[in-house]
């Protein structure tokens, strides 16, 4: 009796490891991130830059698609995060740059039809050293999530495997115990 249990105890280690190896390709997301010359995440809804202002209140930046390529003639839209009413309306030129003229500091949101970043926008002499002289706007959306195409055919054949052994060997099993 001592054999069988060391035998089913094998069993299952062997069998929770083939299923668990490609487990961390199964639930990982896409590693790539995309990042600009300052090193700032771009795109992200979630990350707040700060970008210090021109004198007179302007904002420079650029508009890009997700593998970084300028956008030109796009139109752009400045809102105050803090009343939600739109504070300009410009069109980038044909490299996708922008100047927005007249804005004052706080929180704004630049909004383009397929892309939006969130700016903490400094006057020149409030700006902290980690604040960045242009915003980048990154059109489309560069996230990419989790999903099971990037397995491989090795960790789908991992998976069979495992899946295999796991009805195989208990039904083996199974035929030794009785005789």
């Amino acid at each position: 009796m001592r054999v069988v249990f060391s035998k089913r105890f094998r069993l299952v280690v062997v069998v929770t490891a083939m299923l668990l190896l490609p487990l961390q390709q199964v639930l990982a997301a896409n590693p790539h991130v995309f990042t600009s010359a300052q090193g700032a995440s771009l795109g992200s809804p979630s990350v707040i830059q700060d970008v210090a202002l021109q004198a007179g209140g302007v904002l420079r930046g650029q508009v890009v698609d997700a593998q970084g390529n300028p956008c030109g003639l796009v139109a752009l839209r400045v809102v105050r995060v803090l009343d939600a009413a739109p504070v300009a309306i410009i069109q980038t030129d044909a490299q996708g740059q922008f100047d927005v003229v007249g804005l004052t500091a706080g929180v704004h949101r630049v909004e383009t039809p397929a892309g939006a970043a969130v700016y903490r926008l400094w006057t020149p002499q409030a700006a902290p050293p980690s604040a960045v002289a242009s915003a980048l706007v990154v059109q489309g959306d560069p996230t990419v999530r989790g999903n099971l195409g990037g397995i491989g055919w090795f960790g789908w054949t991992l998976i069979g495997l495992g899946v295999a052994a796991a009805i195989a060997l208990p039904l083996a099993l199974d035929d030794d115990d009785g005789s």
